[in-house]
């Protein structure tokens, strides 16, 4: 299975405050009935190298910070008294919930829901918080919550120190599991027993599925031994029963060497698999000697919450925090946002295009000054050459006005019958209407009009007739007769005159190309 990653997306990055993305504590205090118990870590890319671990007895009288000073855990009393407080899981409340969205704002909302709902005892004042985190490609969240007179209670017995952050022991063994690429595959089932209590978590792929704890009261190590034992025993009947194809690869026993042995040997026989005692991690380096066994003894999940302090400020996630809850995200603040920016941008885009529009008009101003007198100094010359420019249009108009009077002769002769039924006195042709007009798209047109004057004398009415069809029929041609229809002729006795019209400067040619 692959490992459970912080889920992010730009709304998360956008709402998250300052203080989640600060530098990573380097120190963990979890008081206890009768003590406290505190880690010192320093960094070197994600790994820890645990630089103290202690486990002491604190008198009414004395405080946290006193008594920690006093162990060495801030070295040379100069280190930040920020510090992770740890919360005993026996006074918390801790599940695991599959949210069905990827939003920001609905998670946040889901998360309180199911906060409010199934994490918070009637009557009494709760105050929780969520880890959301995506695995195997769903996005999940841890959530723990108590009572706020229980988070007072820390505040108190840390007096003198300041809570930068306060988790829940719990959650720091799965930190460590979820962190150990062994460890995160397959289900683990972790069994922590420091002084006085047991906590019991079960991880599957990094997957906290159960978690419980209480407090023990045992004289003796064998009696103690024997409790978690009975406690874990418990655990696995309830878990089975509730999943009964639980198939658990490991168990994993954090507490002093001689329970250890017997716990794990224990259990490992009641959950059919091996069992081993926690004393090294990937990501951390443990010191040898008191420091090393007290760690291993008592304060693994505290150097967990360290080390997942560490890690969530690298890759911009978030721990759970029951000090500072996470706050839902007012989406309409989100719109306002917005509207301001998109407002800002509006008014900025507003006075850039004023600013350049006034320059660019003033340039145009300009421009069109410099032109306007370019134009009346060149406005003469302008002129002088369109009247040149007319005047050579209507030049060319009049000498396309030269009909193909060769042509039309020839076109003409074409009608002629038989000289010997037709004598043609003469054949005149002159040019009409040769005034050149200016229209209104500016153009130089001429209409003229070519008129024919043919006359002659025909052997009978018939041929003279025949010959005026035949022109009547040439369209290209308007025909009218210019005499009379009788008798006369000197030569042959039916004389015609026929007046032809064109406006045809050259005759078109019949088909074929005949002639």
């Amino acid at each position: 299975m692959s490992e459970a990653k912080p889920a992010t997306n730009s709304l998360q990055r956008l709402s998250r405050s300052p203080a989640r993305t600060a530098e990573a504590r380097g120190v963990a205090v979890e008081p206890f009935d009768g003590g406290v118990r505190a880690v010192r870590c320093t960094r070197a890319g994600e790994r820890l190298a645990v630089a103290g671990a202690v486990s002491v007895a604190m008198d009414a009288a004395g405080t946290a910070a006193a008594l920690l000073e006093g162990a060495g855990v801030f070295a040379n009393g100069a280190a930040s008294r920020d510090v992770v407080a740890v919360l005993p899981r026996e006074h918390a409340l801790v599940g695991t919930i599959e949210l069905p969205t990827d939003d920001e704002a609905e998670m946040r909302s889901i998360a309180r829901m199911a906060l409010a709902r199934d994490y918070s005892p009637e009557g009494v004042d709760s105050q929780g918080d969520f880890q959301v985190y995506e695995l195997g490609g769903r996005t999940k969240a841890v959530l723990a919550a108590t009572p706020r007179a229980r988070l007072d209670t820390v505040r108190s017995a840390l007096s003198g120190l300041a809570c930068a952050r306060i988790g829940v022991r719990a959650l720091g063994m799965l930190a460590l599991v979820r962190t150990n690429p062994l460890w995160a595959q397959g289900t683990t089932l972790v069994v922590d027993a420091p002084r006085g209590a047991v906590e019991i978590s079960l991880v599957a792929g990094g997957e906290l599925l159960h978690s419980r704890g209480t407090s023990l009261v045992a004289a003796s190590p064998e009696a103690f031994a024997a409790q978690v034992v009975a406690e874990s025993r418990r655990a696995l009947a309830m878990l089975r029963a509730s999943m009964p194809s639980l198939a658990i690869a490991r168990v994993v026993v954090a507490a002093e060497p001689v329970a250890a042995r017997v716990i794990a040997e224990q259990v490992a026989a009641a959950a059919a698999c091996a069992a081993e005692r926690f004393e090294s991690h990937p990501l951390v380096d443990v010191p040898a000697g008191q420091v090393g066994e007290t760690l291993c003894a008592e304060c693994w999940p505290l150097a967990g919450l360290l080390l997942e302090d560490a890690r969530v400020a690298q890759r911009a996630g978030r721990a759970i925090d029951l000090a500072h809850p996470t706050p839902p995200i007012d989406v309409a603040a989100r719109a306002r946002q917005r509207m301001l920016a998109a407002a800002g941008i509006l008014v900025v885009a507003a006075l850039a295009g004023w600013t350049l529009g006034a320059r660019s008009f003033r340039a145009l101003e300009e421009r069109r000054d410099d032109l306007k007198d370019k134009a009346t100094s060149a406005l003469p010359e302008v002129r002088r050459m369109k009247r040149d420019e007319l005047k050579l249009a209507h030049i060319d108009a009049v000498r396309a006005m030269q009909p193909a009077w060769l042509d039309h002769f020839e076109a003409l002769r074409r009608f002629a019958p038989d000289p010997a039924s037709v004598v043609l006195d003469g054949l005149s042709a002159q040019i009409a209407g040769t005034e050149v007009e200016f229209t209104r798209d500016g153009k130089f047109m001429a209409r003229p009009e070519i008129r024919f004057v043919l006359d002659g004398e025909a052997k009978d009415r018939e041929t003279a007739d025949a010959l005026r069809d035949v022109l009547v029929k040439e369209r290209s041609y308007t025909l009218s007769s210019s005499g009379a229809d009788a008798r006369g002729g000197r030569r042959l006795p039916y004389p015609f005159a026929y007046t032809l019209r064109t406006v045809e400067l050259a005759p078109k040619q019949p088909a074929g190309g005949e002639r």
